[in-house]
């Protein structure tokens, strides 16, 4: 008798916030960037820029998160004259 292979991925798993794979579990799992620019791209500029703004509090020096954050507060401005 052969063993059989085990699956390609494990099976899902509930995350913390509810849901399978989703929720508050899956966001802290989540590259910090990568989280501020899907808020970015969402058009939820304040919060794009309050994550950047704690991602900067840990590394000041940090470029991509400068880089962001002002594009952020810049949409915002033109959101308000808009």
């Amino acid at each position: 008798m052969m063993a059989q292979a085990p699956p390609p991925f494990p099976p899902p798993v509930a995350a913390p916030g509810g849901g399978v794979g989703g929720g508050v579990g899956l966001r802290s799992r989540l590259d910090p960037l990568y989280v501020a620019l899907l808020l970015f791209r969402q058009h939820r500029f304040e919060a794009a820029a309050a994550a950047c703004t704690k991602m900067l509090e840990k590394n000041p020096y940090d470029e991509a998160a400068w880089s962001l954050k002002t594009r952020a507060l810049t949409a915002q401005v033109k959101e308000w004259f808009a």
